[in-house]
Order: structure tokens, then sequence, then C-alpha cells
């Protein structure tokens, strides 16, 4: 699906799945939001399922072999 590289690294290709699919979730809630300006429950739901979302996707990448946090030095 990714290409001959991502075949070679298949825990690469997984997390790119992972935040590829991520990036939908995170998408879908902002249109569902945007669908609904009059509704600020709906709009407070989906800004907490984002951010859920966005905090599940970062700590993946932080698993990854390989990545590091942001503060720290790579590698370390």
């Amino acid at each position: 699906m990714y290409g001959k590289a991502m075949g070679s690294n298949p825990e690469l290709a997984q997390l790119l799945e992972t935040v590829i699919d991520g990036l939908a979730v995170i998408h879908g809630w902002a249109e569902f939001a945007l669908l609904n300006p009059q509704a600020p429950q709906v709009q407070e739901q989906a800004l907490k399922m984002i951010k859920f979302t966005a905090c599940q996707l970062a700590h993946r990448l932080r698993e990854y072999p390989g990545g590091h946090d942001a503060g720290s030095e790579p590698g370390t």
C-alpha cells in the first residue's frame, strides 16, 4: 500500500495507517462541529474528541522506535 520502502518496515507502515486514521477521525469531528454551529454542546464534545484523538496520535508517535519527544534530544 505504501510502496516498496514501507514493505520493508511494517512498523512504520502501521504507524502511518494509525496517523491517517486518526487524522480522518479529527476531520470528521471538525466537520460535525462545523455542521452544527448553533449547538455549543456538540462543538464542545467535538473539541474534546479532537483533543483526545490528537493526544492518542502524539502518544503513538512517541512510542515508535527511533521517535523522540519534542523536548528531548534525538536518539535519547
